[in-house]
């Protein structure tokens, strides 16, 4: 009772305080209300102003939009040409060619028979027949494609006009000198740079000439002369024609040179120019850890089941093979040499050689390039003077032991350049590919990643031979960063390799204690040498608990007091700098995971390709290997077992430790060949060989399926030459690619037996619009289902701003509708022509797998290889109707899990916006909004309605007469527009809440008033409900 009284009288003595309170507070705020709607007002006011802000900010972002370079959304790139250099041509605000006062000018010193070159943007979709239709009515074949939708047309005006008048062209625009000269040909520092680095000739361009021109070369190179002799007296310039007619090569003095670049630009009959690139050129762990991922004859899955290359014809071109070294001599037979290419059809059976072609007339290696590359591609110990030294050899063979190489040397002996004919598919690609060659092993490259011509005529090669496989070394460029794969290793039809390292025991292997006190007076150097003063750097004094800044008592303790290789400084617990040779050697025997076959080299040139694609495609070992040796001397038979610095070593070592993609690459070319072995030998499915299973001629795009398929995730990437560790992202990434080959990972052998299934599919045929569809069936508990699609796509313009020309998309969708899509990416992949979904431990179900071709510029369809391997059935359709992310709720799923899109979307997931009846083939669908963008002398929402004047009818029919000013001001007046709504909108609502919140605080007052005027708790409850209601 005590308490209770206690509690009843506390709340009492609350009660009247608060009572109290609000009643001043009520008293104040009816006695003067004008004061009260004063504030009410004020409130509005600063809304409003809010609203003006809202305004003056909503103008700032359009002003900035309109200044800004911004990328245009994926969904308009239909409608823009991608050129070199990332030049950009948007069609719909771009002058088509007769309203632009440059191509004018150009025109007028020209008669009006005189051909140019013409962007035609042709209307989405793209199809065969359509192209078929305006080629047909024009009476002119197109030249070649540029991304995206359109071809470039060498015509005269007249045709030009012609093309403008087709119901499937867009837009015809001129082809402007600046869409000819690539950026290191437009800024001198650049150029320069690329001289001191030894990428490019100081004194000679490419003028690649426009298709199907009706003047050959050699009549261009007279009129050029006569006209530079009358303008420019005093340039000393010359003009060569290359091979095949179809480019110029002109030399100038290097200051004068971007003139004549520039001056080149200005002729109708230049398509494109680009520098005189320079050619560089770029066993016993090796055969194990290809073939079955670890070391020794245990992982020699192929060579166990007598895979060796037996009856395999290997191109090479390189600097030259030292032929008598032990691996390639044969006592028996003589070398089959031939000065051209037109030689003995029927060579005699040397050991290791099917030709060697000396047109340069060299017939030796002073190099050594060559002949390390060619023994990682077909070096056998034997024919030696010593079978001793033979015998010792042998643990470094080639794992293609059984094939031959048809041999052309590039080096004429006066320097170390590679002299690589300039139309390669002319002049080195079917010399060997005519004697019977498939794949073929080229370690050499520009120490650039430009998509030069000989990636074009490379990628062009292999597209008109589909079973033609170059395997090209990615470049040792790596410690300069990303962007570092050499062309034509950039290329989408070959093979680009770069360089793992090898097992642990190769960093100690041959290893003399000089060699490991070289290095670390190196890494002394690098740590305690005036051009670098690491010490200063905080990150490495935290390696000694040092905060202090510059980590004095280091530099004062070790780069003072120690001189290298001092035994004392090797007790600092440091990992980026070693002081003694004890040290190195104690940290790889510390850290042997960092120092194995799952690490990537150093020097591996990077990725990705200068238009983003992925590459390289695949490393192999490449970090201290072993591999034949040359001495320069084709008289000494040299065979002596052991590499250079070895105490054992002499002038005439048979073997040689290297580093570098060249020989990793080597590596990949004979794995490449043991797969053909394989299916034409007939191995697939069963895993042991079965005649009525043989693939008589696999295609290219199949056997480099199988070699990415058995990409092995690497685990570090050594980032600067001296240890220093990261670790490599999931692949396909830029440093690896698709990871090391490992090929018992995707080939299935009864011998040992393998642990998981393999399906194939090779050169089958998609056309454009066309799906197709399997079922891949997942059992419990599987590890891993990888599956890799490959095609040979058409090789792209010189002047070109993407590669890709025909794009084929994959996705893998789950039985609950979740769609997984190629190479880790959150859309579908619009610049490789590989593609590749991995997923580990997959749940159990079927999941429905999807190729579709979304556009086919080039050809009627296009051909593709498919690899699953892993855990997995495979059947026609599943049973369930799963489809890729439920056809995004705009579709309907058939039975098949294949998507039927509603009105206004298509796509493999109804993920894209269409247009009515798509534009009827008379326009372009803006995938955006949905609404059509009709082609000329078309109109209507669906521009199915002719309109022979070409006069704009309706607001979205207007493809050619809009101007970048036009659409400027239309953008500013829909911006200020739509913003002055949103005021009016955030107006209203502002002062609605405002509204609202005055009448609330009102009615609070009434009731707080009438508390405070009641008698009784009674009442002065029910207000309180009243209050709460």
């Amino acid at each position: 009772t005590s308490t209770t009284t206690t509690s009843t009288t506390t709340t009492s003595t609350t009660t009247t305080s608060t009572t109290t309170t609000t009643t001043r507070t009520l008293s104040h705020a009816f006695s003067k209300p004008k004061e009260s709607q004063k504030n009410m007002f004020s409130a509005s006011a600063r809304s409003a102003l809010s609203v003006l802000a809202l305004l003056v900010v909503c103008l700032l972002f359009a002003s900035a939009a309109l200044a800004s370079d911004s990328k245009l959304h994926p969904s308009q790139m239909s409608r823009v040409v991608s050129l070199h250099s990332d030049i950009d041509v948007d069609t719909r605000t771009s002058e088509q060619f007769h309203e632009h006062d440059e191509f004018a000018k150009i025109a007028a010193q020209h008669s009006d028979q005189q051909p140019h070159q013409f962007l035609v943007h042709l209307v989405s979709p793209n199809t065969p027949e359509a192209r078929e239709r305006v080629q047909e009515a024009l009476g002119v074949r197109f030249s070649t494609y540029l991304p995206e939708n359109t071809y470039l047309l060498v015509a005269t005006s007249e045709v030009a006009q012609l093309a403008q008048q087709q119901p499937e062209v867009a837009w015809v625009g001129p082809y402007l000198p600046e869409y000819k000269l690539p950026a290191i040909l437009t800024n001198e520092a650049t150029f320069q740079a690329a001289i001191d680095e030894q990428q490019v000739r100081s004194d000679r361009i490419l003028a690649l000439l426009a298709p199907g021109l009706e003047q050959s070369a050699q009549m261009l190179i007279a009129q050029w002369s006569a006209q530079l002799q009358r303008q420019q007296p005093e340039l000393k310039v010359s003009f060569v024609e290359r091979r095949g007619g179809d480019a110029v090569l002109a030399s100038a003095p290097a200051p004068q040179l971007l003139f004549l670049a520039r001056w080149l630009a200005q002729k109708p009959a230049v398509h494109f120019l680009e520098p005189d690139f320079i050619m560089q050129p770029n066993n016993v762990n090796v055969r194990g850890l290809v073939q079955g991922g670890v070391s020794g004859s245990s992982g020699e899955v192929l060579t166990n089941n007598l895979l060796t290359g037996v009856g395999h014809i290997i191109g090479m071109g390189d600097s030259g093979i030292d032929w008598d070294n032990c691996f390639f001599r044969d006592s028996q037979v003589a070398m089959p040499f031939y000065p051209v290419a037109e030689g003995d059809p029927n060579p005699p059976p040397n050991r290791r050689f099917y030709a060697y072609y000396t047109a340069l007339g060299n017939d030796r290696d002073d190099t050594g390039h060559g002949t390390q590359v060619a023994g990682a591609v077909i070096g056998v110990a034997g024919g030696g003077s010593n079978p001793a030294n033979t015998g010792a050899a042998a643990p470094y063979n080639s794992m293609a032991s059984g094939a031959l190489v048809a041999f052309v040397d590039l080096n004429d002996g006066t320097n170390e350049t590679l002299n690589v004919p300039a139309r390669a598919d002319l002049d080195l690609y079917p010399i060997t590919y005519n004697m019977g060659a498939r794949v073929h092993s080229f370690s050499w490259g520009q120490t650039s990643d430009f998509y030069s011509t000989h990636a074009a005529t490379t990628d062009a090669f292999a597209y008109a031979n589909p079973d033609f496989l170059p395997v090209f070394s990615a470049g040792n460029q790596g410690l300069r960063g990303f962007g570092t794969v050499n062309a034509p290793s950039s290329a989408k039809n070959v093979l680009s390799v770069g360089a793992s390292q090898s097992v642990t025991s190769s960093f100690t292997e041959r290893r003399t204690d000089a060699e490991f006190e070289a290095l670390a007076q190196f890494w002394y150097e690098r740590a305690c040498g005036p051009s670098l003063e690491l010490y200063q750097q905080r990150a490495f004094c935290s390696a000694f608990n040092q905060n202090s800044t510059p980590c004095e008592n280091f530099q004062n303790v070790l780069c003072l007091n120690f001189e290298p290789n001092a035994g004392s400084c090797c007790n600092f617990p440091y990992f980026d700098v070693r002081c003694c040779g004890s040290g190195i050697l104690n940290e790889i025997e510390t850290h042997p995971e960092l120092f194995d076959q799952n690490g990537l080299a150093a020097i591996s040139s990077r990725g990705p390709a200068w238009d983003g694609r992925i590459k390289p495609d695949v490393v192999a070992p490449g970090e201290r290997v072993i591999t034949a040796k040359s001495d320069g001397d084709v008289t000494t038979f040299q065979c002596a077992q052991w590499v250079e610095n070895s105490p054992d070593n002499n002038t005439h070592s048979a073997t040689v430790q290297t580093i570098g993609t060249s020989v990793a690459a080597g590596h990949v070319a004979a794995a490449a060949t043991l797969v053909r072995e394989y299916l034409m030998r007939g191995f697939y499915p069963t895993g042991q060989e079965t005649p009525a299973n043989v693939i008589a001629n696999p295609s290219a795009a199949l056997v480099k399926a199988l070699i990415i398929n058995s990409g092995q995730q690497l685990g570090y990437v050594n980032t600067n030459a001296d240890a220093h560790f990261v670790p490599l992202l999931e692949t396909p990434n830029p440093y690896s690619g698709f990871g090391r080959v490992q090929l018992d990972s995707t080939l299935v052998f009864r011998a040992p037996l393998s642990d998981h299934s393999l399906h194939l599919f090779n050169q089958e045929s998609i056309s454009l619009g066309e799906t197709s569809r399997r079922c891949v069936v997942i059992p419990a508990n599987a590890r891993y289902v990888k599956i890799t699609l490959v095609w040979t796509d058409p090789a792209a313009a010189a002047s070109a701003g993407r590669a890709l020309v025909n794009n084929l998309d994959m996705a893998l969708v789950t039985s609950t509708g979740e769609t997984i899509r190629a190479n880790n990416m959150r859309e579908y992949d619009a610049l490789n022509n590989v593609e590749q979904i991995y997923i580990r431990s997959p749940p159990a179900g079927e999941y429905s797998l999807i190729i579709e071709a979304i556009t086919i510029n080039v050809g009627a369809n296009q051909l593709y290889s498919l690899v699953v391997s892993g855990d997995f059935t495979l059947t026609g359709l599943c049973s369930v109707n799963t489809c890729p992310f439920a056809c995004s709720l705009r579709g309907d799923c058939t039975p098949g899990g294949l998507c039927v899109c509603g009105g206004g979307y298509k796509g493999i997931d109804c993920s894209l916006t269409s247009c009515p009846n798509d534009c009827n083939n008379n326009g372009l669908c803006d995938q955006e909004s949905g609404t059509c963008v009709c082609n000329r002398f078309w109109r209507g929402t669906e521009c199915n309605t002719y309109n022979p004047s070409g006069d704009p009818v309706d607001p979205v029919v207007i493809y050619q007469d809009s101007n970048s000013s036009d659409v400027s001001v239309g953008v500013v007046v829909g911006i200020a527009i739509g913003c002055f709504v949103l005021g009016l909108v955030l107006g209203a609502v502002l002062g609605g809440v405002c509204g609202i919140r005055y009448l609330i605080r009102r009615q609070k007052q009434r009731i707080a008033y009438l508390k405070s005027q009641s008698a009784g708790g009674g009442q002065a409850q029910r207000l309180n409900d009243e209050d709460a209601a």
